[in-house]
């Protein structure tokens, strides 16, 4: 690989572990107003329900961070193959 082309590669996973990172801050936003809704609401929501959707939001919150650790692994190792190359 071209150290012009692993320089672009790089760039995109920069871009991608972003993109990822903004996707994590999101589940956590919808995480905590789930829970403060919960909290404010007058009378008693469904609580199996409210589990059930915080469950889900956990889900997607782990399937992101997973993600996000073979960006940084692939970003990782791309980077030590640059530094061989200087």
């Amino acid at each position: 690989m071209a150290l012009t082309e692993a320089h672009e590669k790089y760039e995109k996973l920069v871009e991608e572990e972003d993109r990822a990172i903004q996707q994590l801050e999101v589940c956590e936003l919808a995480k905590n107003a789930m829970l403060d809704t919960f909290y404010r609401s007058e009378r008693e929501p469904d609580q199996t329900t409210v589990k059930e959707i915080l469950k889900t939001i956990h889900a997607i919150d782990q399937r992101l961070q997973s993600e996000l650790l073979d960006l940084r692994l692939e970003k990782n190792s791309l980077a030590r193959k640059m530094k061989k190359c200087t």
